[in-house]
C-alpha cells in the first residue's frame, strides 16, 4: 500500500485561489486527471472515489462513448 502523505504536505485548491463550490469541481478534475494518469493509484489511496468515477463516465451517456474507467 502507497504512504498517505502527512497532513502538512497536503495540498488543495484552496492553496492556488479556487474559491466555493469551484473547490469541489477541482478535486473531481484532479481525482479523474489521476486515475487517467495511474489507475492503480487512485484505486489504492481512494477507492470510494475511483468507484464514483466509474460509476459518473461509465454510465453517463455521453461519457461513454469517450472514455471507460475500469
Amino acid at each position: 500500500m502507497l504512504p498517505r502523505p502527512s497532513h502538512e504536505a497536503m495540498v488543495g485548491p484552496e492553496l492556488h485561489g479556487v474559491r466555493g463550490s469551484d473547490i469541489r469541481a477541482e478535486l473531481m478534475a484532479e481525482a479523474m486527471r489521476a486515475y487517467m494518469q495511474n489507475p492503480n493509484y487512485i484505486k489504492t489511496v481512494a477507492p470510494n472515489v475511483a468507484r464514483r468515477i466509474r460509476e459518473a463516465v461509465n454510465t453517463h451517456p455521453e461519457l461513454r462513448k469517450i472514455i471507460v474507467f475500469n
